[in-house]
């Protein structure tokens, strides 16, 4: 099968024309039934993938699977697909969350709390950081990454990765020039406080294109805003 997907302008999310981002009237009677079935999965489909809020083009991916299991309380979800060659290889998204004891419906996710891994045999970085937010203003880099995202509330809360990434340039700040790495490899990670933020290194290493190398080190930062 072929599924649309649509963000629309104000935010809406949209499934086969279907408002799934309402938490009541018609349209939310279709999130209902999704969410209450044991199994739903698609195999061999094709998404489209259209991002009205970011004006980017739309973005096919190939070979699709997905499986979504729910339970009284529980969902969990895997999906599988084959982006455009420019971007890279097959990668995988799994999730699972649990909406909250007393919620009355099950489809009103942005209640949900869980955690989403994702893993990136190869990406190309720069196609991906159009069309997702990255958290940082990354212009290049390509090779593997797995990532760990905690979700709150609808929202991602903390993030952990492991990079192996090559031919790397990211933006730190407007003022400064960007960062341009030949090599990186590591574990990066932060999370966000209610009035401030976490952030962590592991056997972080890399190489700059000047031929300064950094052979490995840990690095942790916490910042709480002035009161």
């Amino acid at each position: 099968p072929q599924l649309n997907i649509r963000r629309a302008p104000d935010g809406k999310i949209y499934v086969a024309g279907f408002d799934v981002s309402l938490s009541s009237g018609p349209d939310s009677a279709v999130a209902d039934w999704l969410f209450s079935q044991a199994e739903f999965s698609i195999h061999n489909g094709t998404l489209v993938w259209t991002d009205e809020q970011r004006a980017v083009p739309p973005l096919a991916l190939q070979q699709v699977d997905l499986v979504l299991r729910n339970g009284v309380l529980t969902h969990e979800v895997r999906f599988d697909a084959t982006p455009p060659a420019a971007w890279g290889e097959r990668f995988s998204l799994l999730g699972k969350f649990q909406q909250p004891l007393l919620s009355l419906r099950s489809n009103q996710w942005q209640l949900w709390k869980g955690q989403i891994y994702a893993s990136f045999p190869r990406v190309d970085l720069s196609a991906l950081r159009r069309y997702v937010d990255l958290g940082v203003d990354l212009t290049q880099g390509n090779g593997a990454l797995n990532a760990w995202a905690d979700v709150n509330r609808g929202a991602i809360r903390g993030v952990v990765a492991d990079v192996a990434l090559a031919e790397v340039s990211v933006g730190l700040e407007a003022s400064l020039k960007p960062l341009e790495l030949k090599a990186i490899t590591g574990r990066l990670g932060g999370s966000q406080r209610d009035e401030g933020f976490d952030f962590f290194a592991e056997n972080l290493q890399f190489d700059t294109r000047d031929g300064l190398r950094w052979p490995g080190g840990n690095v942790r930062v916490s910042y709480l805003a002035a009161r």
